[in-house]
């Protein structure tokens, strides 16, 4: 069966499993989490897929699907996940009025709740960001600048925060 292997950061472990679809089981995993999670991404896979990046990370298993977050484990994540294309998408129209956020995730074929799963928040934390309601904490904004490989400046998300202030 064809679908995604997906990594789960929380706390000092990461997840790596399963689903056909990822967004939904982070979701699910976020809300029984004793610590706030991130999803670190997904790539297209099969549980035999699954299963051989389990057997590679074998010695840093500490429960089930679940591992010591390192560097190297973390490296290996970053290299397997699949980024968006980053072409416009007829569907994303971009507006003059739009945030450097919104115009990234436009330009990169999201949604709204693709770029709430990567940095673990919900969707409605997304719209707030770009519309300029809110501002993210500094380690949120670092998050979307190192996912977004800095077309969303740290500046641009946190100037209302420090105007307000």
């Amino acid at each position: 069966m064809t679908g995604y292997i997906y990594a789960i950061e929380c706390g000092e472990r990461v997840k790596i499993g399963f689903s056909k679809k990822p967004d939904a089981r982070f979701n699910k995993i976020a809300s029984d989490a004793p610590y706030p999670c991130v999803m670190l991404g997904y790539w297209p896979g099969t549980v035999a897929d699954e299963l051989e990046v389990h057997a590679k990370f074998k010695t840093l298993r500490s429960h089930g699907e679940w591992f010591a977050s390192t560097p190297e484990i973390l490296a290996f994540i970053a290299d397997m996940v699949v980024t968006p294309e980053t072409k416009p998408s007829k569907r994303f129209a971009i507006n003059e009025t739009d945030s450097p956020l919104t115009v990234w995730r436009k330009t990169s074929g999201l949604r709204q709740q693709d770029v709430a799963a990567m940095i673990g928040r919900v969707t409605s934390f997304v719209s707030q960001l770009e519309s300029g309601i809110s501002s993210p904490s500094l380690e949120i904004a670092l998050k979307i600048a190192e996912i977004s490989k800095g077309a969303v400046p740290v500046e641009s998300l946190t100037r209302k925060r420090e105007a307000a202030q």
